[in-house]
């Protein structure tokens, strides 16, 4: 009867040994799965930089920007040359560097929204 008694306690507990192992080993993997895509998506900002200067994007720096209704209107700064661009409203931080692709020039366009005309100005999408 000893026997028995032992031979099912020992079947239980390897049971609860097997279940216990590979609970701590589905923890682990999915620990090391998460730190791994946390750790290639955490790419500087000197990083991106600098893949963007290398692309085909277009770069200006902001020196002024004005908030008006559905759009900002930004002074950017290009190798010397200055030029206003109009972009949909968003927040602009003055001395950061700023990317673009598509944009137009329209010459003498009137700013309702700012009751000022600007000579020369680039619509960014």
């Amino acid at each position: 009867m000893d026997a028995i008694i032992l031979y099912f306690y020992k079947k239980k507990y390897m049971k609860n040994l097997l279940l216990l192992s590979l609970l701590i080993g589905l923890t682990i993997s999915c620990k090391t799965g998460a730190k791994k895509e946390t750790t290639e998506k955490a790419v500087s900002y000197q990083q991106v930089l600098k893949k963007m200067e290398k692309s085909s994007f277009n770069s200006a720096k902001a020196l002024e920007a004005i908030n008006s209704g559905s759009y900002s209107y930004v002074r950017l700064s290009n190798e010397g040359k200055e030029f206003w661009a109009a972009v949909s409203a968003r927040p602009i931080e003055i001395g950061h560097l700023y990317f673009y692709k598509d944009a137009f020039e329209m010459k003498n366009f009137h700013s309702k929204g700012l009751d000022r005309v600007f000579e020369s100005i680039w619509f960014i999408n």
